[in-house]
């Protein structure tokens, strides 16, 4: 009795070492010190799928803000191809009176308009500076009238004696600024400019003439098809037709034409290097 009961102890004890030896836990592997670790793969996002960031509203932009966001440089470019006059006619009106008429304690006539005036860059700034020719008795004498340059924000620049038209502005410069051609007692001077003004009186400045230059754009325009088809009595366009500050190298003519005795055909010659140069489109008055 005594044996059989040790027998099923033993037999107890042996199952409970069996199970308690299934549960150790695995050994571990021993770590490679040289193995290099991979780097984790990158995680690729479906643009389509991936979540974006939430809308910001949009500040509405006026045209004027709009002219502003230009960069700099291409605004500086855009307005250096093309200068635009700054005066329109009505701030040229009002200039003359406000500059001119009443430090002078002189009421503008409003029956006619007293001057002349031209626009033209003379300094190469991008901005065209203002010529106005007064023609008032009041600013006039035997030898001319009184001309002031004025600056785009309506600064005077220069004062001109003894003045009348026609004045021309040429190719040519002086301290950075393009000489004047100004007619006084008819004839015609050189103002240079001196790096603070031009001259104040062009009948003691030095002389110039264009016979030379008209004579070679003459000959020019005499040969264009135009002309030479039914066209006749070629001849410079009158005083009072050209514009203050013309090129003093452009030669401007009318013609008359056989085949329209009514209008008047005209031809501008531009003399470059010493030769004449047609310039294009042919206008019809």
């Amino acid at each position: 009795m005594k044996q059989k009961r040790m027998y099923i102890l033993v037999l107890a004890f042996a199952v409970l070492m069996f199970a308690l030896g299934g549960c150790e836990p695995a050994p571990e592997k021993p770590t490679d010190s040289t193995a290099q670790t991979l780097p984790a793969k990158p995680t690729v996002v479906d643009a389509d799928k991936a979540p974006t960031s939430p809308a910001v509203p949009e500040t509405p932009v006026t045209p004027e803000e709009e002219q502003n966001v230009l960069k700099p440089e291409i605004a500086d470019l855009a307005f250096a191809k093309e200068t635009k006059p700054p005066f329109s006619q009505e701030d040229v009106q009002a200039l003359v009176e406000k500059q001119i008429y009443l430090p002078e304690k002189l009421a503008m006539p409003t029956d006619r308009t007293p001057y002349k005036y031209g626009q033209h860059d003379l300094n190469n700034d991008g901005v065209a500076e203002l010529f106005v020719l007064i023609q008032d008795q009041y600013f006039c004498g035997s030898g001319g009238c009184t001309a002031y340059l004025f600056s785009a924000d309506g600064k005077k620049l220069s004062r001109f004696t003894v003045s009348e038209p026609p004045v021309f502005v040429s190719e040519k410069q002086t301290k950075g600024w393009k000489d004047l051609i100004i007619t006084s007692r008819g004839v015609q001077h050189v103002m240079q400019h001196d790096g603070k003004k031009y001259p104040l009186n062009p009948s003691v400045q030095p002389k110039i003439s264009r016979d030379e230059f008209v004579e070679k754009a003459r000959t020019a325009a005499k040969q264009q098809e135009i002309y030479v088809q039914d066209g006749h009595n070629l001849r410079l366009k009158s005083t009072e037709e050209l514009p203050l500050l013309s090129p003093y190298e452009d030669i401007m003519f009318v013609f008359d034409h056989y085949g329209d005795p009514t209008v008047a055909y005209s031809i501008d010659v531009r003399i470059e290097n010493g030769k004449a140069v047609v310039l294009p489109d042919t206008t019809f008055e």
